[in-house]
């Protein structure tokens, strides 16, 4: 799987050494780069918004062929990887959102043919909003280093 990665700047804050003031609770740990001496530069930052907006998309949008593998946030916060997902087709329960029912269902996700552990009750509305991360392609990762490539070139005429 090919990884992007994304311009780097020394920490301003400790200098690079990943350490600033002492305190009992976190010893001298840098706030702002939380010890690994660099931070993403605004270049970085650019390269990751142009990254987003051409690998997010909706689980409605999602081809469901376990072709494509992308990976959704469940509700502790955390990503799980998937590549396929079924639906029930009887309602699990339904809730009010102003006075309207709305319906849930279960979805099952699937990783090469085995059960993911997920967030599988999703309501309706959601499930059209729902936002996934394709996992980035070759070619995709070699657009988003251009990309950053070409800012990178256009701060140094500057």
């Amino acid at each position: 799987m090919a990884v992007v990665k994304y311009h780097k700047e020394t920490c301003s804050r400790c200098g690079g050494s990943g350490e600033h003031s002492y305190n009992q609770l976190t010893g001298s740990v840098c706030f702002k780069c939380h010890g690994a001496k660099e931070v993403t530069s605004k270049i970085g930052m650019k390269a990751r918004e142009f990254a987003t907006s051409i690998l997010e998309d909706t689980l409605e949008n999602f081809i469901n062929d376990g072709t494509q593998l992308v990976k959704m946030r469940n509700g502790r916060q955390r990503y799980f990887h998937f590549d396929t997902y079924t639906k029930e087709e009887e309602p699990m329960g339904n809730y009010l959102v102003g006075g309207v029912p709305r319906q849930t269902f279960k979805y099952t996700f699937f990783r090469k043919g085995k059960e993911v552990p997920a967030l599988n009750v999703i309501s309706q509305d959601y499930h059209d909003k729902r936002p996934i991360r394709k996992i980035p392609t070759t070619e995709q990762v070699q657009e988003i280093s251009n990309y950053q490539d070409k800012l990178l070139a256009r701060r140094r005429r500057k």
